[in-house]
């Protein structure tokens, strides 16, 4: 089945409309990109049944902050955002309950270690390397569960100055990660539409 281009400038009109009181919008979204998002999650997870679950889950996420979506976010890799966070954590209850199944069997696989171990680690670690080092160490330290005395005494400035350090910090990482994640974000590489 041919899926609709991402079309950002019909989904901005979509996302004002439906912010405007226009509900039918949001099923517009909804009939454009679930199939996509379903396919998209479903490579992630490894199963079909799963990807579908999980894109219905970030599409009821999306509903209750879509009225809030604003500036420069563009839906549907806002969408992509919420439903990797979604499958990401997904996997790690997976690997924490075969961790736990091993472990009571007494075994040991290394596949489900690489597995979580390898959950986007590469986009991660290169979203951040092309953070500056402040900002890097602003989230090292936030990351760690640093408090705000904690950031402000590595950066040398006032937690004031460091809580707003920590969020500009964020807001750049998730840029970034979007940005080296683009092609995933757009959820359809030609070759692999096979799901």
């Amino acid at each position: 089945m041919a899926q609709d281009p991402v079309d950002l400038s019909r989904d901005a009109e979509l996302v004002a409309r439906f912010q405007s009181g226009d509900e039918d919008a949001f099923v517009e979204l909804f009939r454009l990109y679930f199939i996509r998002l379903s396919r998209y999650c479903a490579r992630r997870m490894g199963d079909a049944h799963d990807g579908e679950e999980i894109a219905q889950e970030a599409f009821a996420r999306a509903l209750v902050a879509l009225p809030r979506l604003a500036g420069e976010r563009r839906f549907y890799p806002w969408l992509c955002v919420i439903a990797s966070n979604l499958c990401m954590n997904a996997l790690a209850r997976r690997a924490r309950m075969q961790v736990g199944s091993i472990r009571d069997r007494g075994e040991y696989d290394r596949r489900l270690e690489e597995l979580v171990d390898g959950v986007d680690r590469a986009l991660l670690r290169a979203a951040l390397t092309k953070l500056a080092t402040r900002d890097r160490a602003a989230l090292e330290v936030w990351a760690n569960g640093g408090s705000s005395a904690a950031i402000a005494d590595r950066l040398g400035c006032s937690t004031a100055t460091a809580d707003v350090a920590v969020h500009r910090a964020r807001r750049r990482f998730r840029d970034r990660f979007l940005a080296l994640n683009r092609d995933e974000a757009a959820c359809a590489p030609a070759a692999n539409n096979s799901l």
